[in-house]
């Protein structure tokens, strides 16, 4: 009676509160969804939704626990109750009427939304809740001297960990598919939470819908945080979770886009070094991370020349990557003027030059690799040689030295490995520290004075450029609200003087004024991102249909839009490839107008458009009303625009001359010859496809790739899977120690033995690494070859419609995994297929109960590998497709980082980026997630398989079948069975997703090539320059309308050519 009285109101709280925390997320669930935004822009509410919204719990499994809970307090209060109170009568009608609530909020969320249900959960939930504590209150009063204090204690500590539990624990949401946090429940432990995902890639092929989205503190924008919180402390503790090396690859990829939004000036030895830091060196730091705590006791030695070797390894990556990155910039200009082959030859340098480094740098390997397989054997012989000197050995002598002869060789072994990823990640972080070091761009401090726009007595350089072009005492204020236009000569320093103005030059005297964002800024070259024309103009700013179409009509672009099958939201492709230079002037033009900022910078943005054209911009726009009480800088060749407030006149880097004029005349005047409309264009709206994910397994791509496209490989991305000889080992250790231990007499005889096959076994690993060299760099050099063979004979429209951030990738992360990882990977799935099939023949010497162990244990090997492949391969697909993105956000920031810079659109840029490394890291946690969860299991399995040998063993020894030398023989090489096996799930994993660059690049190799003319011309052509065209038709990409039909015409020798119309006919 008196533990019923107890339980009840103890009971009653524990519901009480979980369904009042079940009705609160339910409630903020159901009002806000975690959607990926357009851009992958974050949502800035996510944070504070992920904080009030666990994971991975049964909202249903609640209600049924609440229903449970409430029969058996009915039942209890009837049986157990001589008469009936009333509190007996209310507390079952409140919980029913709240069970009914809570059941039909969970199934008809939608349509009970306007009910409110969750305020009426609240309300009631929380007067039951105190109603239970004055309940309790009542129970102590009534039985307190009845109580045992202790018993009361403990069901009191029971019940309040019980809602701990319930309260803390993490709540599943159908509506969201969310990563759980790290803790330490039994299914993170394990990481079942893993399976779902297994089971659905084996399934099916997996998209980034089905790769559960990040948690809140594995989020780039979150990371970013704590790194810049920590900057100035120990980032140890960090990055020392499970989850580091996302941690520091989520610091260190913003910390260098950061970095670049703030560099004034970046030449072309740059951009293929920046391309490096952020895909390969950024990625060595983080890998880096976890083994880490293996070189704890070795992080001040290094091996100098390895590690010099690597840095200018780097080196000849960033020239070869850079002079690719210019090809590509450039692609229509080197076809235009067939400069294929002058490119051609120049990566061809640059590659080889890459690939002798790269072989001295696996020939250094080599050494190192033969110190360290050699130690153990070394180690153990002499040993071996001093006991049997003295004493009998005996067979637990010689298998339990083999056992730490066996550790201690595995420990010489990761430790090569280890050193190397030290180095490289030393290498990686001097390059990317010597980045960050740079000089930034330094803000004059009276830059914030919005009253003053202009110079006093300024000088200014290009940055890191020591005897370039100066700007020399500019002395001008420019009037505010008002137009100034600036002249001169071809360059005379008129985009310079504006690229001082907006912090771009070194100041080496006097000041500049103005703000430091906030600014329209149309370059010289327009500058637009990869996406639809609408985009471009608004540039993340809100959607206004009148203000919007207005700008178009002063911009002169509804006539052009009009001729595009979907209008403004045509996709233009990468850098605008679609349009004409004159569109594109105009559509920059457009976001500078529809950015509203009072400050609006103009270079030469007429130059590429008509006279007629122009005379409409200029009147209908920059003097119109709609730029009134704004400040205008133009600079234009055309002396003849009236209604400027200031014109400034430039010569040689200085001020020539400048007048100031009190009015602004409206009415310029033009004589402009007419114009004829020709024909319409038309684009298809979808220019630029997704990027193609293979299906099914990649693992076929090898059998015409093996020996062709191998390449040396000293780093893995999962583990280290260093060289041995194919020499399986018990050949060389266990057949020797058998017989060893059971001739005592011929000690001397098998210690020759034993030696003989460990130089065996070292000569066997020397000859394959040179020969591996050897062949694998012949391979890699002609897989990139092909490669760049066929980017430079592609088509137009290939080169129009594919990012230069996909091709990018191929060249640099792709390339790299090919020359340095996959073939490792090949060679130890290899090494481990055959000590497998070798140690199955020696277990099943002595019977078939041993080999029926090994075959069914392997079934269960291969059923775990089967369900884990699938998703792997799908995983590491999504993993390289979501790269590519990130490469294009890079580029597009060297590009144009001081259009960003003068639109202060930096953090909107930083937010997109933080959401492509969420995407990105999204498929890598969870492809690492299911490799633990495959090795728990895998290693539940060998622990089972070696639990049956181990008692086949016991039982035979009991028996007397088998002698002790034999059992501990047999019992050795279970256990080297069942890390073979297990080597042989994680290296042939590894290889089927790394087969993924493979395909990536086997993809590029059967692009269409373009239509050359093979006709035998005489070694004198041309002869003379006439030019005949006939009947010429021209579309654009995807099959769009002609936008010139049936042009035909002649040009004969020396004649000069004028074509005349309207800009973007």
């Amino acid at each position: 009676m008196l533990i019923i009285d107890d339980i009840v109101p103890f009971s009653y709280m524990i519901i009480s509160i979980c369904i009042i925390r079940k009705a609160y997320v339910r409630h903020v669930q159901n009002n806000t969804l975690y959607e990926t935004l357009p851009n992958y822009e974050t949502d800035e509410n996510v944070n504070n939704i992920n904080e009030q919204t666990f994971t991975n719990c049964n909202d249903m499994g609640r209600l049924i626990v609440s229903a449970i809970i409430l029969i058996i307090w009915m039942l209890l209060a009837i049986i157990c109750q001589d008469s009936i109170e009333l509190r007996y009568i209310i507390w079952p009608v409140v919980w029913i009427y709240a069970i009914l609530l809570t059941l039909t909020l969970i199934l008809c969320p939608q349509q009970c939304r306007d009910l409110h249900i969750s305020i009426h959960l609240k309300i009631l939930y929380y007067f039951s809740f105190i109603s239970a504590l004055a309940n309790l209150f009542w129970y102590c009063q009534k039985f307190g001297s009845n109580i045992n204090a202790e018993y009361f204690l403990i069901l009191l500590i029971v019940c309040l960990l019980f809602i701990l539990v319930l309260i803390l624990g993490p709540i599943y949401n159908e509506d969201r598919n969310l990563m759980p946090e790290v803790n330490f429940y039994p299914r993170s432990l394990t990481f079942s939470w893993a399976i779902p995902l297994i089971i659905t890639g084996y399934n099916q092929t997996l998209t980034n819908e089905d790769v559960p989205k990040l948690p809140n503190s594995l989020r780039a924008e979150n990371v970013i945080n704590a790194y810049n919180r920590n900057r100035k402390s120990s980032l140890l503790k960090l990055f020392s979770s499970p989850f580091g090396n996302t941690y520091l690859f989520n610091s260190l990829a913003p910390e260098v886009h950061r970095k670049l939004m703030e560099k004034k000036e970046i030449n072309g030895e740059e951009k293929g070094k920046i391309t490096d830091l952020m895909s390969v060196d950024a990625q060595k730091v983080s890998s880096m991370i976890g083994n880490f705590l293996y070189l704890l006791i070795l992080i001040i030695w290094a091996t100098q020349g390895y590690k010099a070797i690597h840095e200018c390894l780097m080196k000849a990556t960033d020239k070869r990557i850079e002079v690719i990155n210019e090809l590509l910039q450039s692609i229509r200009i080197v076809k235009l003027f067939a400069r294929e082959g002058y490119f051609r030859t120049n990566i061809k340098k640059a590659r080889d030059s890459e690939l002798n480094i790269l072989n001295n740098r696996m020939k250094k390997s080599i050494y190192m690799d033969f110190l360290w397989a050699s130690l153990p054997f070394l180690m153990i012989l002499p040993a071996f040689a001093w006991y049997t000197s003295k004493n009998e050995l005996k067979a637990s002598i010689a298998f339990a030295a083999i056992a730490v002869c066996g550790n201690l060789q595995k420990a010489f072994g990761d430790l090569p490995y280890q050193i190397i990823c030290l180095i490289q990640a030393h290498v990686s972080i001097s390059r990317v520290e010597n980045f960050l070091k740079e000089s930034d761009i330094v803000q004059n401090p009276s830059v914030q004075n919005n009253r003053i726009i202009g110079f006093i007595n300024a000088t200014f350089q290009w940055p890191n450029v020591s005897n370039g072009f100066i700007l020399n005492k500019l002395n001008v204020l420019f009037p505010i609200g008002k137009l100034s236009l600036i002249h001169g000569p071809t360059g005379c320093g008129k985009s310079a003087l504006l690229k001082a103005l907006l912090g771009e030059m070194k100041c080496l005297d006097g000041s500049v004024h103005c703000p430091i964002d906030k600014v329209a800024y149309v370059s010289q070259t327009a500058w637009l991102q990869n996406g639809t024309i609408r985009n471009n103009i608004l540039f993340g700013l809100e959607f206004f249909p009148r203000k919007y179409s207005e700008i178009l009509c002063i911009c002169d672009l509804k006539k052009d839009f009009s001729n595009f099958t979907f209008g403004d939201k045509t996709e233009i492709g990468e850098r605008g490839v679609t349009l004409s230079d004159g569109q594109k002037q105009r559509i920059a033009l457009a976001r500078a107008i529809y950015s509203n900022y009072d400050i609006i910078i103009l270079d030469d943005c007429l130059s590429a458009v008509d006279s007629c054209t122009q005379n409409h911009i200029y009147e209908q726009c920059l003097i119109s009303n709609l730029m009134k009480n704004k400040t205008r800088m133009l600079v234009t060749h055309h002396n003849n625009f009236h209604g400027a407030a200031l014109k400034i006149f430039m010569k040689n880097g200085m001020i020539n001359n400048k007048e100031y004029f009190d009015t602004e005349e409206s009415n310029p005047n033009f004589k402009e010859s007419e114009y004829e409309e020709l024909s319409d264009i038309e684009n298809s709206n979808k220019l630029i496809k997704e990027e193609a994910k293979a299906e099914g397994r990649s693992i076929q791509t090898l059998q015409d790739l093996l020996i062709r496209k191998l390449t040396k490989a000293y780093d893995n991305d999962y583990q280290s899977f260093l060289p041995n000889p194919f020499l399986p080992d018990f050949i060389t250790n266990n057949f020797t120690l058998q017989y060893l231990s059971h001739e005592s007499k011929k000690v001397k005889f098998y210690l020759s033995i034993y030696m003989l096959f460990g130089l065996l076994k070292i000569l066997v690993m020397i000859f394959r690494s040179y020969f591996m060299i050897n062949c694998t760099l012949k391979a890699s050099k002609e897989l990139h070859n092909n490669l760049l063979n066929k980017i430079l004979l592609a088509t137009i429209k290939f080169c129009d419609t594919t990012p230069i951030g996909r091709i990018m990738n191929r060249f640099s992360k792709d390339m790299e995994l090919i020359d340095q990882i996959l073939p490792l990977n090949i060679e130890s799935f290899i090494h481990s297929c055959i000590s497998v099939v070798f140690t199955i023949i020696i277990i099943s010497i002595r019977g078939f109960r041993f080999f029926t162990a090994c075959i069914i244990i392997t079934a269960i090997y291969m059923i775990i590998g089967i369900l884990y492949i699938s998703t792997s391969r799908e995983l590491k697909r999504l993993e390289s497709v979501n790269r590519s993105p990130i490469y294009a956000t890079f580029d597009n920031a060297i590009e144009g980082r001081s259009i960003i810079r003068a639109f202060g659109a930096i953090k909107r840029f930083n937010k997109n980026l933080w959401g492509l490394l969420d995407r990105y890291n999204r498929p890598i946690i969870m492809n690492w997630a299911c490799n633990q969860c495959l090795h728990i299991y895998s290693s539940f399995a060998g622990g089972l398989f070696m639990l049956i040998i181990g008692a086949l063993i016991i039982n035979d020894l009991f028996s007397n079948e088998i002698d002790p030398g034999f059992a501990g023989f047999t019992f050795i090489n279970t256990i080297k069975f069942s890390n073979h096996i297990i080597q042989i799930i994680n290296t042939f994993i590894v290889v089927e997703t790394n087969m993924n660059s493979v395909e990536r690049i086997e993809e590029y190799l059967k692009l269409e090539e373009e239509n050359l003319n093979t006709e035998e011309r005489n070694e004198l052509w041309p002869t003379e320059g006439k030019i005949e065209v006939q009947s010429l038709k021209v579309q654009y990409p995807n099959d769009g309308s002609s936008v010139l039909r049936n042009i035909s015409f002649c040009a004969s020798a020396g004649e000069k050519i004028g074509i005349i119309g309207r800009t973007g006919i």
